[in-house]
């Protein structure tokens, strides 16, 4: 009987749509638990903490559910590949943010270091907050439910929707509507999910995003259209001629500007052509899928 139950079991969770309805969930389910952590006083980061805790905890046990499963195929996989693309995320981020930056400056814009500057410990905290933010975006939106629609449909419908729903998720930030700011939205969503499909990772697309928001926000005085007080310095664009600055800046930051479109187009066209992927993870995804297709109807 026992036997019985726990294939049953796995044979529902082999189901697409039951993965998406249970990433739906546990998504409600974590932000109940963010909102119910802030009404209680407690740190933003606590909060942050908990929901990539659960979010992706939830993730990986749903993975070792199905027929054949495994955790590892959920893509957080510890082994020798993960200090490789760790790596290669963040140079990858501070490498285009570094050509945004002589692009803006070649058109008039310049850096200003704040006077006077925020306190260390609060810098640190900052960073931290940032980074969990970041590897909680990606948990959420490109986590069980995304792995679930590519199984499904195919990875081209998994990222174009994930990043579509990923760019109306940060049209509540100021400038967030503007439309270059929601097609950068978009190619950003394309760029980290690429990163996570392709390779067979999440860490990749962790590292490039947490980079990517820690040195927005700390060097370019915005991240996604959002100021903070621990910037350490900010791009001031008042030296770029008016007809001009929606090519490197506007309401949205630095990521609003067409220089940025042209920067992540570059970057997905990359990605594209580099095939090194974790194969660890690939390997307990193929085995989750040849166990899945032997079932007839179970995807």
């Amino acid at each position: 009987m026992v036997n019985v139950t726990a294939t049953s079991l796995r044979t529902v969770m082999s189901t697409w749509y039951v993965r998406v309805l249970l990433g739906i969930c546990t998504i409600a389910a974590s932000i109940a638990l963010y909102v119910a952590v802030s009404l209680a006083g407690l740190n933003a980061m606590v909060g942050s903490f908990l929901l990539l805790l659960v979010v992706a905890g939830t993730g990986m046990l749903t993975e070792s559910f199905r027929l054949g499963g495994s955790a590892a195929a959920y893509g957080l996989v510890l082994n020798r590949q993960t200090l490789w693309f760790v790596g290669i995320g963040a140079m990858s981020a501070i490498v285009m943010l570094g050509i945004l930056a002589l692009i803006a400056i070649a058109f008039g814009a310049s850096f200003v270091l704040q006077d006077p500057g925020p306190a260390a410990d609060g810098v640190v905290q900052h960073i931290v907050r940032l980074t969990f933010g970041a590897a909680t975006e990606e948990v959420l939106f490109r986590g069980t439910i995304f792995l679930a629609i590519a199984v499904r449909f195919g990875g081209p419908i998994a990222i174009l929707s994930s990043s579509v729903v990923f760019a109306i998720g940060h049209a509540w930030n100021p400038g967030g509507v503007e439309p270059l700011a929601v097609v950068n939205l978009f190619l950003a969503g394309v760029l980290l999910a690429t990163m996570i499909l392709t390779k067979a990772s999440m860490f990749m697309a962790f590292s490039f995003h947490a980079v990517w928001n820690v040195v927005t926000s700390l060097i370019f005085g915005n991240v996604s259209g959002i100021s903070s007080s621990a910037s350490v310095a900010s791009l001031t664009t008042d030296g770029v001629n008016p007809t001009l600055l929606w090519l490197v800046s506007g309401p949205f930051g630095i990521e609003q500007g067409l220089a940025t479109t042209c920067v992540l187009l570059v970057a997905i066209i990359a990605l594209n052509r580099w095939d090194r992927f974790d194969p660890v993870v690939a390997a307990a995804r193929n085995r989750t899928l040849i166990a899945e297709r032997t079932h007839v109807g179970v995807l």
